[in-house]
């Protein structure tokens, strides 16, 4: 039986239980859409654009809080308007940020923030991927991936696993190529799980 909220895996075999779907009451704001776009300069250095528009559940919603990935090299930009980003610490491979919108939120209000990681990762040659597990309610989770200029990749798959480190998954989809990207848009995706997109380059 398919997971509630994961529209990309129509017709699949579920291999794991999915986590229970946090309530919205445990967040002071949920993301009304989350784009991530990656660019790849070549197969181990690119930028990372993550768009995410923010909607308050509370007053005085005052900030945002991230993770992004530290790879070999990594360095991050808040490319919008904002008050003061500041950091904390790292967990798994990811640190914690924290931005402090120009003015705090009302309920209902909404933010749009574009931040911007340029990085640099030796196992991207070797095991490519661009993944987010989605902490907080979600609504739409889209994913943009931009190849080198004349490079080409083999079989790209969008995969959900219960957490990154699994060997199995939930379900597992292709990811056609449309116009010079590929792009996965996942509505609704289930708090916690891991969404993945894997592919390998072609020699």
């Amino acid at each position: 039986m398919e997971p509630k909220g994961i529209t990309a895996s129509l017709g699949m075999e579920q291999k794991s239980a999915a986590p229970n779907k946090t309530t919205v009451e445990n967040f002071k704001f949920a993301i009304l859409s989350r784009i991530i776009t990656v660019e790849y300069k070549t197969r181990t250095t690119g930028v990372t654009t993550h768009t995410v528009v923010v909607k308050a559940l509370s007053d005085f919603v005052s900030h945002y809080d991230g993770r992004y990935h530290v790879r070999d090299e990594s360095t991050l930009k808040v490319k919008t308007p904002h008050k003061g980003l500041t950091y904390g610490e790292i967990a798994f491979g990811l640190k914690k940020f924290f931005v402090e919108f120009e003015h705090p939120l009302k309920k209902d209000q909404t933010e749009r923030l574009v931040m911007e990681v340029s990085w640099k990762h030796k196992q991207q040659a070797d095991h490519p991927e661009v993944a987010m597990t989605t902490l907080c309610p979600t609504d739409v989770l889209k994913f943009i991936v931009q190849l080198p200029h004349n490079d080409h990749v083999v079989k790209t798959e969008g995969i959900v696993r219960v957490h990154h480190g699994a060997h199995d998954h939930i379900s597992i989809v292709d990811i056609p190529l449309t116009g010079p990207a590929y792009i996965w848009e996942v509505l609704q995706p289930v708090d916690g799980l891991y969404y993945q997109i894997k592919w390998k380059w072609s020699h």
